[in-house]
């Protein structure tokens, strides 16, 4: 494709762009044109060495909250034509939950630069390596492992968990009836060898989105757990706890899901309460000047908590004031995916042809207009 250093003014040339002059672009601008700069700029850093794997994962979240399925592949658009057609060299690794039907649906020639292979489970032998590198050397307990795990690498850490909880813990070697025969049974095991405090330890940070070690402590003694702060460091070292780049913690969904069917309902209700009012504050007395990360990041986790408890009337009018301030400094992208959900949600709950909906719909169809759309 050339010399991409040439192949970037060219671009700039062609769109007829002052590189020093973007900052006084529009903002619908300036999201139009980043894509391709960002492309252009990068193989131009690259041009000596363009050995180099750029990977996208939950490939699917790009399409959260469209409605009309017709333009279903307008959302990806940018990555196909103004990302990878514009880095020769680069290889892109995407994964996601659906298969990439760019060939199909939007360009045939797509079909000679993918190839997609479906991740299924681990053969019998990668469990056995696995297993082994884990330090499980009895036979009859890793056969029991990976015929109830089904080769599902979820379980297969979940078991391994079980193991080193009985072998720590309980200060004993794991026998053969010490693990589940099935998936449900696995987990179901491994909260036999928790104590009664982790449990409902763990219990309270199922309903949570996320956590660090500062809302643990917050939720240990709000919820008067008696597990101590020590041993959150414990506690962040099973298979199923998650930790982001951000320093923020998560549980696997399908651990969050086991804990909340042991957790009494109106328990599970009071956490959700308490989470939404702790993030509801933090929104308290900001402006338009004073908005940081840490507000955007309270606005998601109490709209988060705020599905959980608040009626559809309630909620709309709870998305209405608390986006209002981000509406105001332009933060629409923010906001929108939010109006999007709860619009989901009336339609849902109401009908659509509730004059909630059509209020939702009138604000989203407003931040469209101010985004451009």
């Amino acid at each position: 494709m050339g010399n991409p250093k040439q192949s970037y003014r060219r671009w700039l040339h062609l769109h007829n762009i002052d590189i020093s002059k973007v900052e006084l672009f529009e903002p619908n601008r300036i999201k139009e044109l980043l894509p391709a700069i960002f492309a252009a700029d990068f193989s131009e850093y690259l041009y000596e060495n363009s050995n180099v794997y750029i990977f996208i994962d939950t490939y699917e979240a790009l399409w959260k909250g469209i409605r009309d399925k017709n333009t279903l592949h307008q959302n990806d658009k940018w990555i196909r034509d103004d990302l990878i057609s514009n880095m020769p060299g680069i290889s892109w690794l995407i994964s996601g939950r659906e298969k990439l039907l760019w060939a199909s649906i939007c360009d045939p020639d797509w079909e000679m630069f993918l190839e997609q292979h479906q991740v299924e489970e681990l053969p019998e032998n990668e469990c056995i390596k696995f297993l082994e590198n884990c330090c499980i050397e009895n036979e009859d307990i890793r056969d029991i492992i990976i015929e109830a795990s089904e080769g599902v690498p979820y379980y297969l850490n979940l078991s391994v968990d079980t193991f080193e909880k009985i072998k720590i813990y309980k200060k004993r070697q794991p026998i053969s009836e010490d693990f589940g025969k099935t998936q449900p049974e696995i987990f179901n095991k491994f909260v036999e060898y928790l104590d009664k405090n982790e449990t409902r330890s763990l219990e309270v940070l199922s309903a949570t989105n996320l956590w660090d070690r500062d809302l643990f402590e917050i939720l240990m003694t709000k919820f008067d757990l008696g597990l101590q702060v020590c041993t959150f460091s414990d506690l962040i070292k099973y298979s199923f706890i998650k930790e982001d780049t951000n320093g923020k913690y998560s549980i696997h969904q399908l651990t969050r899901k086991s804990l909340r069917e042991y957790q009494d309902p109106v328990n599970r209700k009071n956490v959700y309460k308490f989470m939404f009012e702790h993030y509801k504050n933090k929104l308290e007395k900001m402006d338009t000047k004073s908005i940081t990360p840490e507000h955007e990041k309270a606005l998601n986790e109490a709209f988060y908590h705020a599905k959980k408890i608040l009626e559809t009337k309630n909620l709309l009018n709870w998305v209405i004031a608390a986006s209002g301030t981000f509406k105001s400094a332009a933060l629409w992208q923010l906001i929108t995916p939010i109006y999007e959900e709860t619009l989901q949600i009336l339609e849902v709950k109401l009908g659509t042809e509730h004059q909630d909906v059509g209020t939702a719909l009138n604000n989203l169809a407003e931040l469209y207009c101010l985004m451009g759309d």
